[in-house]
């Protein structure tokens, strides 16, 4: 059975109020589904850099999706107990045989598809081009799960989860953000980018 993995990393000194949001939200659309048996949820709401590596190695035959939300940059993940190296990451995806989407829902995370693709991952990723909202960022994921659960493509849920971010969100651009770690700030009206290597996927 395919299997999806849920990571929520928060941050005590900078905590993301709206993560848990984010998190119960994602999992309430999902389970239907899950409790029909079309898929295994794997949720990890308390991510620490040991409990992922578990995870991930627990599940590496299965795992067709990789879902992180919290602190990130462009070479590291933010974990609940440290920051974990992307390149680290990218390499216990890579023994993920059935992966077919990685979803890194933080600041500036659109450098760590290099990393994916230098370790031969074949998913598709969403990532970020620059800094995000944290409100911003749990409604887009909401969204764009919403949109999969309705049966669009990943492509098409993208496309949806976009849209409901410029035609309902109006957020001041003083609340908190998904960084705060090494980040490569890119000006884009766009922040969510979607890398597909394979059509099919």
């Amino acid at each position: 059975m395919d299997t999806l993995l849920f990571c929520y990393a928060n941050n005590r000194e900078r905590p993301l109020h709206e993560l848990s949001h984010e998190d119960a939200g994602v999992d309430q659309l999902l389970d239907p589904r899950s409790s029909q048996n079309q898929f295994q949820k794997v949720r990890d709401s308390f991510a620490t850099t040991e409990s992922v590596v578990s995870k991930i190695q627990t599940y590496q035959n299965t795992i067709c999706l990789f879902h992180f939300s919290g602190h990130a940059g462009s070479t590291e993940l933010q974990f609940e107990d440290n920051p974990a190296r992307g390149v680290g990451i990218a390499q216990l995806l890579a023994r993920c045989p059935e992966l077919r989407l990685v979803f890194l829902n933080g600041c500036s995370t659109l450098n760590h598809i290099k990393l994916l693709t230098a370790q031969h991952v074949k998913a598709a990723v969403i990532a970020t081009t620059s800094p995000i909202n944290d409100t911003v960022a749990s409604r887009f994921s909401i969204a764009f799960y919403q949109a999969l659960v309705n049966q669009y493509s990943l492509q098409e849920a993208l496309d949806k989860a976009r849209l409901s971010i410029q035609a309902t969100v109006d957020i001041p651009i003083q609340r908190i953000s998904r960084g705060g770690l090494e980040t490569t700030v890119a000006d884009s009206p766009d922040k969510w980018y979607f890398y597909c290597p394979d059509e099919e996927t």
